[in-house]
């Protein structure tokens, strides 16, 4: 996921808002959002991560990354904090609430964000949050660089946003949601029209892939008593903290797994399900949705089924036609899909 040529452009814009601190010889520093890309070039960082596809490559090269910050010394601070922001301007803005109170009190605080990705939001949060800001533009992004960060932050609107940023407890949904998590205020259409087709019949082992805060999990569990197992399979750490306290006591046994799907599952399941991304890094990425349907083709035992939710558009039927033999549309609404194929019985 990491190393696209935006992920390349946005760290060249923070190692140049770097070097144009002068940092001292050996700074103490944290990396939140950190990537591969910032790691390669600075040194040595304390780097907050909760992605698992962009943390793989920084423990793969020796890196320790913390998927949150609650893995910090409640006293623990640096002298340069690095904020890869969220594109979501709730949990940015939490973000860089969060990297405020980890500074010393003489330290410095670097964000970034390309042009076209709302670094004008950015610039605009980051002077009402700490006032006069120097400003570095580069790489077609704006780079922000803020003195002594700790003693000049608006504490009452630093603590708004770090509330705005943390799990809340949604009433409509009846589910604990965050800012930044996918679909965080709603359950989105496609969830939906899968929980909508899905049978009350399903049984065996389970496993949910990219299950996010739990939505789907939570529905089987509870419509399918017949199932014995579920595992939940999600990237994003923030939102398995979610599922875990939507799930609650099941009557079904459930385990959670940070985990990027595309790497492949450990064991074979009679039942996935799953409402696969079709975005990465922004933009639309057909291959990341295919992948997905990969590793569940490969983790259906012989004789599972394979129930997928999808854009209407995305071509999943003959990756299924060549991986299962068969697929079946079950429901089609409001742009979306819902695929059913089965695994023959060896």
């Amino acid at each position: 996921m990491s190393g696209t040529v935006s992920d390349h452009i946005l760290a060249a814009a923070l190692l140049d808002a770097w070097q144009a601190t002068v940092p001292s010889a050996s700074p103490s520093v944290l990396a939140l959002g950190a990537r591969i890309e910032l790691l390669e070039r600075l040194p040595a960082v304390t780097a907050v991560q909760p992605f698992k596809p962009f943390v793989d490559p920084m423990t793969a090269t020796g890196h320790d990354v913390l998927a949150d910050l609650a893995g910090l010394a409640p006293d623990q601070h640096f002298q340069r904090v690095m904020v890869w922001p969220s594109p979501v301007r709730a949990a940015a803005r939490a973000e860089l609430a969060a990297a405020a109170q980890r500074c010393t009190d003489g330290g410095m605080l670097i964000c970034a964000q390309h042009n076209e990705r709302g670094a004008r939001s950015l610039q605009s949060d980051v002077e009402a949050l700490f006032g006069r800001v120097e400003v570095l533009s580069k790489h077609r992004c704006r780079a922000l660089v803020v003195s002594q960060p700790h003693a000049r932050c608006n504490a009452a609107l630093a603590q708004e946003w770090l509330l705005a940023g943390a799990p809340q407890w949604c009433a409509p949904l009846s589910l604990w949601t965050q800012a930044g998590v996918f679909a965080a205020r709603r359950i989105d259409a496609g969830s939906a029209l899968l929980m909508q087709a899905l049978p009350t019949d399903l049984s065996g082992s389970l496993a949910d892939l990219g299950a996010g805060a739990g939505v789907l999990s939570a529905h089987v569990a509870k419509h399918c008593p017949a199932l014995s197992r579920m595992d939940l399979y999600e990237a994003d750490a923030r939102a398995l903290g979610l599922a875990k306290r939507n799930l609650g006591a099941l009557a079904v046994p459930y385990e959670v797994h940070w985990h990027d799907v595309t790497r492949g599952l450990p064991r074979h399941y009679d039942v996935v399900i799953s409402n696969p991304p079709f975005h990465a890094g922004g933009a639309q990425s057909h291959e990341l949705g295919q992948q997905f349907l990969r590793t569940a083709i490969s983790a259906i035992a012989p004789g599972g089924e394979l129930w997928l939710v999808a854009n209407r558009h995305l071509p999943y039927e003959s990756l299924l036609m060549q991986g299962l033999g068969n697929v079946l549309t079950v429901l089609q609404a409001d742009g979306y899909k819902v695929l059913h194929a089965r695994k023959a019985h060896v």
